[in-house]
Formats: C-alpha cells, sequence, structure tokens
C-alpha cells in the first residue's frame, strides 16, 4: 500500500542488489528523502514486488544470480513497463555494458563504487518532484 504524504502520494524507489551491504548502503542514502525505499536480493523476488508495489523507480544491479539485471530488465520491459525509469547500479564499467544497457532499455548507467550524491541527484531528477529551475539545474550536472 502507498504511503501517502499530506495529499502527495509518496514515490517508491525499489533497489534490487544480491549484495546486503550495498542494499544497506541504498537505504542509508535515502534517510531523510522523500521516497518510500524497498530492497530486494532476488530478481525472482523483485519482479514480484514489481507487480504488487508499482515502483516509481528501479535500482538495478547487473550481475544478480539465477536471473540476472540483463533478464530482469528484459522481462519488466516485456511486460509493457517501458516508462518504469530502470538505473544501473554495477560493478560492470565498461562502455560496452553501459551502451547495451541504454539500448535494453535502461535509463541510467552508474558504476561501483557509486558516490551517493550522484545516485540522490539521478533518482531527484528521474521522479522527484522538482520545480523546472531545480530540474534544469540538475540536467546541467548529469
Amino acid at each position: 500500500m502507498k504511503t501517502e504524504k499530506g495529499s502527495e502520494r509518496v514515490k517508491t524507489v525499489l533497489c534490487v542488489d544480491d549484495e546486503e551491504n550495498v542494499l544497506n548502503a541504498l537505504k542509508r542514502l535515502f534517510r531523510g528523502m522523500p521516497y518510500r525505499v524497498l530492497t530486494s536480493a532476488s530478481s525472482e523476488e523483485a519482479l514480484r514486488i514489481v507487480e504488487t508495489e508499482k515502483p516509481d523507480l528501479i535500482l538495478l544491479d547487473l550481475r544478480m544470480p539465477e536471473l540476472d539485471g540483463w533478464g530482469f530488465l528484459k522481462e519488466i520491459r516485456s511486460r509493457g513497463l517501458t516508462n518504469l525509469p530502470v538505473v544501473m547500479v554495477t560493478g560492470e564499467g565498461s562502455d560496452e555494458s553501459a551502451m547495451r544497457g541504454y539500448r535494453e532499455g535502461g535509463t541510467y548507467y552508474i558504476t561501483k563504487p557509486f558516490k551517493n550524491e550522484t545516485v540522490r541527484q539521478i533518482v531527484d531528477y528521474l521522479i522527484g518532484d522538482l520545480s523546472e529551475e531545480q530540474r534544469r539545474w540538475l540536467e546541467q550536472r548529469l
């Protein structure tokens, strides 16, 4: 169930990574920010969360056991979720991997180790309730 903040719905960020320390770091990163954060250590569980919780944005690791991030991305896009922003957060730092990510429907590509401020700014830019001036300022930095 979505939480309400005033009259506006609180937006949900789903973090998908098989490393608990990364999930914990992402949860800490969003403390004090106006987002509800859900986490999943497996792509299969994350697919169920996508169906039931309808997140507004997904932060996705590509190297996952069983169904990897590429398979997860392909699956949610095949379900018609083409406008759902997916930010790939991965240790795969090659240009080829980044280009593949964009070709397959990823919205942004961030390599690990990531800078907290970069992740916050990308999430704010994609789903934050920003003024046009704030959005333009972030656009210049991303």
